[in-house]
């Protein structure tokens, strides 16, 4: 790869990086600004029922999303008759697996003694084919690094599908409204998608084409397969051993701290699979890529988990109103395992773009193994002990991981564990200022909103903004100068 191109995809990544950032900062920032409206008027048991189809529907459209329009964004090069092959074999699955999720209603009756999921699922599952219409379309802009349309497909949804679901929970509608709105969510980002990609499928279908695809669709199928059971067999089992109530409680503080994961990582990682994939033969330069973004996730990561950690209590409380305090606690004891998420979060992408899904793979199903033990351990002692096992089994299987991407991606670990030194020392600095200030005098001041939480919150992000600043100066200033080179030229459009 030549100078030049290397310039451009760093120019095209940075460039994404800021449409998919604008798209998911804006998409969670209403997100979070609806689930706090829902909250005032849904009741938990609610978010308990939708935790259950979320968890199903979440786990299903791995087939759809994970397969083989994930080859797509990896290979080189792609015919039509591979493009137009992952389209209808998607579709066809997506199809497939609503069909059976609807024959399987009676298994979820039986195991839940719910009667509302008779209902709310086959609802909620319509999301697996509008799935498959939107996977392959979406996999082309991405792999082109044009994430801009992108972006508006799911602004769009996200505006339409949040104002469906206050609507409906304002009419008294209950749990629809949060059966509603990520199915009518999907539908409007496919319409907008399929405008703006302006791809068009064909009837045209290749066996040998799916053939060649299959052998590494299958191994990324199975290794986010395995990640995304892992990260839902929780509330399934919450759901089953305890009740609705419990659920949503545990629901609400999973969802918090997912949405800020998404922020801190996950607009990274919509770009680091496509950029990481196109600088593969330059190991010099896929270091520098992957160390940055593992600096930039986890200092944003960190600084967003150590406010609702610290400032946990009156956050919640402004947030999602006073019958939510259950939660509080819930989230802080989750809370490390996200925050140490935001640097693992492109472990997978490292490996899958140096060709090794296997290795996930691995990975994926010794973590969810050791999960369900520390589970199955946990579960009499209650909600509490759930959560903080979530969190004991992130970091006790850590050097396993660093060791398997050090042998697989050759990744210097001396280098990728100094990353963490600034924010690991400036989320300390954060968490234990807000500990301090929630539990003085000045957190009954009178209009605490005003005179409070935000002047308290401001501090302390600026303390932790002062950590990262002096411990990691050099780091901070290596970063802006890579980003400074990437757009010296006239940057491409996304």
């Amino acid at each position: 790869m030549t100078a030049s191109s290397n310039q451009d995809v760093g120019r095209r990544a940075v460039s994404g990086a800021a449409w998919v950032a604008l798209e998911k900062w804006a998409s969670r920032l209403l997100s979070l600004v609806v689930f706090g409206i829902l909250a005032r008027l849904l009741a938990p048991e609610d978010f308990g029922l939708m935790a259950i189809c979320v968890s199903v529907s979440t786990i299903l459209q791995i087939f759809v999303q994970y397969g083989l329009a994930q080859v797509l964004v990896q290979r080189r090069e792609l015919d039509d008759r591979e493009i137009h092959t992952a389209f209808w074999s998607g579709l066809a699955v997506s199809l497939l697996l609503y069909g059976l999720l609807c024959a399987s209603i009676p298994l979820f009756l039986l195991i839940y003694d719910e009667p509302m999921l008779a209902s709310i699922l086959p609802i909620a599952g319509l999301v697996l084919p509008l799935a498959g219409l939107a996977s392959v379309p979406a996999a082309l802009l991405e792999r082109d690094l044009r994430f801009r349309p992108l972006a508006v497909r799911q602004l769009s949804g996200v505006v339409v599908g949040s104002s469906v679901a206050v609507t409906v929970a304002v009419l008294g509608g209950g749990v629809w409204a949060l059966v509603l709105q990520p199915v009518v969510t999907a539908g409007v980002a496919v319409v907008v998608l399929w405008i703006a990609g302006r791809w068009w499928p064909r009837l045209v279908f290749s066996r040998r084409a799916l053939r060649g695809m299959l052998g590494f669709s299958v191994l990324v199928v199975a290794t986010e397969l395995v990640g995304s059971i892992n990260f839902n067999i929780d509330k399934f089992v919450v759901g089953a051993y305890f009740d609705p109530t419990v659920l949503g409680y545990y629901f609400m503080a999973q969802r918090l701290l997912t949405l800020v994961l998404e922020v801190a990582s996950a607009v990274l990682d919509k770009v680091s699979l496509s950029a990481l994939s196109r600088v593969q033969d330059d190991h010099q330069r896929f270091q520098r890529f992957f160390f940055a973004l593992t600096f930039v996730s986890t200092t944003l990561g960190f600084a967003l988990y150590g406010v609702l950690v610290g400032f946990g209590d009156p956050l919640t409380r402004l947030v999602f109103g006073p019958g939510w305090h259950d939660t509080v606690l819930i989230a802080a004891l989750l809370a490390p395992m996200f925050m140490l998420g935001t640097a693992t979060y492109f472990d997978k992408n490292v490996m899958i773009a140096r060709g090794r899904p296997a290795a996930t793979l691995g990975l994926a199903v010794v973590t969810l193994l050791l999960g369900l033990v520390i589970l199955a351990v946990t579960l009499p002692w209650g909600i509490l002990a759930v959560a903080a096992g979530r969190s004991f089994r992130q970091f006790a299987f850590w050097p396993v991981r660093l060791y398997v991407i050090r042998r697989t991606a050759n990744i210097d670990i001396r280098v990728y564990l100094a990353q963490f030194l600034a924010p690991t020392v400036a989320v300390l600095v954060l968490a234990g200022f807000g500990f301090a200030v929630t539990a003085s005098p000045w957190a009954d001041a009178p209009l605490s909103v005003l005179t409070f939480v935000i002047p308290a919150v401001l501090l302390g992000v600026a303390l932790y903004a002062g950590v990262i600043w002096l411990v990691a100066r050099r780091r901070v200033r290596e970063i802006q100068s890579m980003l400074k080179r990437m757009y010296r030229r006239t940057p491409v459009p996304a």
